[in-house]
């Protein structure tokens, strides 16, 4: 995701600033992906079967055995997590009193989340349990396609977990009264990612008298403060952008402010630390330009440049999560009054 935060000063003394956060877009992150071709490793029951028209897949399973687990860890700061596979159901799931009652089963941490009675050939079918929703769909024909001289079909189900804990037991089961000869079922071509949360972050910025000033006169010193908050989730890697415009009244000091050589001073205010470093001449660009849209392509002076119009920061790093802990983080820099 990509989070710009633009903030213009509209005179020195104005203090109420106008903030602009372009829309954060929280991307999905794939933490197992798996067609089976190669085996079925990490699984409780790892057995793999062939059939021509369904390739390699997970299973089979009947009454015996009848399932197989495997726990997927859940990167922090995540929203939900999606689970997502097809679902092979094999031939006579009959689900009558006469014939016996044939369910297909998922289980999420020990609890059962749904028991799904499979008649022949069912619709789509939506519901959901507590904070977990499913979808199950049809994707194939009802006909006899593998095994027996029964019917068969092919599902892709969806689960998505919100809110998940760190880790998630996740249990497939055919709760089935017959063997491999009669009925069965097998699973494929899954995929599970974790959704961030969207992106939080709202920019502030202040301004204040330099210690060393008495009075907001020409020639006097003046501090500003740009504080970066974020409490929602983490941004891609080295896509934080802060951008100020900075008040005509104002030059600003592109020389030794922090100590280190580099004109913005950075802190990072957060507990665990923000994961973002800053503020070297790598991740600082200048505009001379008078008005927006600003280009960040000006070279400064080294000193008190009054032609600098604008300044762009571009922290290095990944912004982590914010929804547990939030991030907070400050940029200052010394300006002098006209």
């Amino acid at each position: 995701m990509f989070a710009i935060a633009r903030h213009y000063l509209c005179t020195l003394f104005c203090l109420a600033i106008l903030a602009f956060l372009s829309p954060s877009i929280a991307e999905a992150q794939i933490i197992y992906q798996d067609d089976f071709e190669d085996g079925a490793s990490g699984w409780s029951n790892n057995s793999t079967e062939t059939h021509p028209n369904f390739s390699r897949y997970l299973g089979r399973f009947d009454n015996s055995p009848n399932q197989t687990s495997r726990t997927f860890t859940v990167p922090d700061g995540s929203q939900s997590l999606v689970i997502a596979f097809d679902f092979y159901r094999f031939d006579s799931w009959d689900n009558t009193s006469r014939w016996g009652f044939d369910r297909f089963q998922i289980d999420i941490d020990g609890n059962q989340i749904f028991s799904l009675p499979l008649t022949p050939n069912p619709p789509s079918l939506t519901g959901s349990n507590g904070n977990v929703s499913w979808v199950f769909q049809p994707v194939g024909p009802y006909s006899n396609q593998a095994y027996g001289r029964w019917q068969d079909q092919r599902f892709r189900v969806t689960i998505t977990i919100a809110n998940p804990p760190t880790t998630v037991a996740f249990t497939l089961r055919t709760a089935i009264n017959q063997g491999g000869n009669d009925e069965s079922g097998g699973f494929d071509n899954m995929l599970v990612e974790a959704i961030p949360f969207p992106a939080d972050v709202n920019v502030t910025k202040t301004s204040a008298l330099d210690p060393t000033a008495s009075y907001r006169l020409p020639g006097e010193a003046v501090i500003y403060t740009i504080e970066v908050t974020s409490e929602g989730g983490p941004l891609d890697s080295d896509t934080l952008r802060i951008t100020d415009f900075l008040p005509p009244e104002i030059t600003m000091f592109t020389g030794n402010f922090d100590g280190a050589g580099n004109p913005v001073s950075f802190t990072d205010l957060s507990s665990p630390p923000s994961g973002i470093t800053c503020c070297t001449s790598a991740n600082l660009s200048y505009s001379d330009d008078s008005t927006p849209p600003l280009t960040f392509n000006y070279a400064p002076n080294g000193g008190e440049d009054p032609n600098v119009t604008g300044l762009e920061i571009a922290p290095s790093g990944q912004l982590r999560q914010g929804t547990t802990s939030p991030v907070r983080l400050r940029f200052q820099l010394r300006g002098v009054i006209k």
